[in-house]
């Protein structure tokens, strides 16, 4: 695999989001396959030289004076792109991995880009800060996510913002974000109680103000009777008129310092109302500290309130409510404040690789059609209903097709095998195979749906469905990707009782499933029977196909096809 990562953030600053992405991701990527690195640089100071993080520099040139904004922005990609094309022909990548909006248009035709979006333009300036120029900008982003092979955001909360904001029609794929856990540490005063808010002084996204309304709320005599240390940390400007004299601390800081305050600090308070992601959390989660947290936000991939956090709403009396209560039963907490912590350590470099590699894998082989069936807004509608509605009873009915079929003796013995349902337990009698949940995260961080998964092709004996193909948006793509990643047998679940409220799709009978299959000459049924009341099964397996009856087939085909063209001809 050879992937050309393309950026305009310099890995050099090292706390800003990108170049922090670049740094940390490109230095774990460049372990797995062959990484090329590329630096926009669009300034009008003296580029950067290349390093150990950075292969080429790429600086913005005019050769033609323009004043049209259009003509500008047109004129820097085909600069960019007259500059980068040598590096193209030379490396010849698999992927070319664009990381933010502002890398995208050099690459607008070349069909194997996957886009990643770390912040969503629209939301960073608000409709009433569009100028021409920024307009501009946002016509660039519809085009990234409309015309990549694969866009990549990095959160549920992300997702829902490109669709409403940019276009119904993307398939952006969640993707895992990641921290360098060892970086951060716990180092808590058992005499003092440490409250702290981290970022940027800002009100309309941050809702910082809020917080300093929740401190004054409390008031001096709560803080006195604790010990509290109440700090902000962060960069921006805070309005004359706000009283901030029960603050310890204002002040910015970062590196070594930074992490020192996350790891005496006891409380983080993040009472954002944007965040795509937020790693202010997660780094306060390794930190050891007890995370209070807005809900509904990026944040929710990773805080769970009452499981590793505490939730708040997004006004200063209400969180007031809840940081006092959290400041007077703080032991009560220490099991979420351990939870967030063991939960952190997951969010790695590697995992985040890992995931990414899957993508990169799509489009080197050709499927990220399959990956954009995938995702498309429809399958993330069908998951929130699933969600809404499971209920145990359901639960325990797909339970019962699991343990019946896992007692079927024609079934027994097939491992290495596979076993994808929407439930997250398996019955103990089930013997131990890889077990995808359709309505969950796997291992490396992403959920996937059955129009794509994260094998190589015939990587399981035998591969088992229960309960997910009821959740397929097209059933054709999502057998056809079943077919490829099993060698021998699979074993399909359909639902034969009443209709489920997040069901797409009712197979009838054994035709339904020919008829689905009818395009791969591999695959035969071999079986169709009922499992449970509320379930039957069919059962696929990969024929011993006769090569020369296929050969023959497709040269009559060809010579089908030369008649037809020949008689076209005739006819003009």
């Amino acid at each position: 695999m050879k992937v050309l990562f393309v950026t305009s953030e310099h890995p050099s600053r090292i706390f800003g989001g990108l170049g922090t992405f670049t740094r940390e991701y490109t230095r774990v990527l460049r372990k797995k396959c062959q990484v090329k690195v590329v630096y926009f640089h669009f300034g009008p100071d003296t580029p950067p030289s290349v390093d150990s993080d950075i292969d080429y520099v790429c600086s913005a040139n005019r050769n033609f004076e323009a004043y049209n904004i259009e003509a500008r922005i047109l004129e820097t990609a085909a600069f960019f792109r007259s500059q980068v094309q040598p590096i193209i022909t030379d490396f010849d990548p698999d992927v070319i991995h664009c990381n933010d909006r502002q890398t995208f248009l050099p690459f607008r035709f070349d069909t194997n880009v996957i886009y990643s979006s770390h912040l969503l333009f629209c939301d960073l300036l608000g409709l009433q800060g569009i100028t021409d120029e920024y307009l501009q900008e946002l016509k660039i982003e519809r085009c990234a996510f409309s015309s990549a092979a694969i866009s990549v955001v990095y959160s549920r909360f992300a997702v829902d913002r490109v669709i409403s904001q940019i276009s119904p029609k993307c398939s952006p794929v969640v993707l895992p974000l990641a921290i360098k856990t060892d970086n951060f540490y716990d180092k808590k005063d058992s005499k003092n109680i440490g409250i702290a808010y981290f970022g940027r002084f800002e009100e309309n996204q941050k809702g910082f103000l809020q917080f300093i309304k929740a401190v004054q709320l409390i008031g001096k005599e709560l803080k006195e009777k604790y010990s509290i240390r109440f700090s902000l940390f962060g960069k921006g400007s805070i309005p004359p008129n706000i009283d901030i004299s029960l603050f310890d601390d204002v002040t910015f800081l970062e590196g070594e310092a930074l992490q020192e305050e996350y790891a005496k600090t006891n409380i983080v308070v993040m009472p954002s109302r944007y965040e795509p992601f937020g790693l202010t959390g997660l780094e306060a989660m390794a930190s050891g500290c007890l995370l209070l947290v807005t809900k509904g936000l990026g944040m929710d991939e990773y805080a769970k309130p009452t499981i590793n956090c505490l939730s708040i709403p997004n006004d200063g009396k209400g969180i007031a409510t809840v940081l006092k209560n959290a400041v007077i039963h703080l032991s009560d907490y220490e099991d979420l404040r351990i939870q967030g912590k063991k939960d952190s350590r997951n969010w790695t470099w590697e995992r985040c690789v890992e995931a990414h590699y899957v993508l990169y894998s799509a489009i080197k082989t050709k499927k990220h059609n399959s990956v954009q069936t995938a995702y498309k807004s429809e399958s993330y509608r069908i998951q929130d209903r699933y969600k809404e509605k499971v209920s145990d009873a359901y639960i325990q009915e797909e339970l019962t097709a699991i343990s019946s079929l896992s007692k079927t003796p024609a079934l027994q013995n097939t491992a290495p095998s596979l076993v994808i349902t929407t439930v997250s337990t398996l019955p103990d009698e089930t013997p131990k195979p890889t077990h995808l949940i359709s309505t969950q995260k796997f291992i490396d961080g992403s959920t996937y749906r059955l129009e794509f998964l994260p094998f190589v092709d015939n990587s399981f004996n035998t591969t088992y469905v229960v309960g997910s193909w009821e959740m397929v948006i097209n059933p054709i793509v999502a057998l056809s990707e079943l077919f490829r990643i099993t060698e021998k047998k699979l074993v399909l679940c359909y639902r034969i009782a009443e209709r489920l409220p997040w069901q797409t799709i009712k197979m009838e009978n054994k035709a339904s499933w020919e008829q689905c299959g009818s395009d791969n000459l591999e695959w035969e049924i071999e079986s169709s029977r009922p499992l449970t009341k509320d379930y039957a099964f069919v059962v696929w397996e990969k024929k011993i196909l006769n090569l020369e009856i296929i050969n023959c087939q497709e040269e009559k085909n060809e010579k089908e096809k030369c008649v037809s063209t020949s008689s076209i001809s005739n006819d003009f």
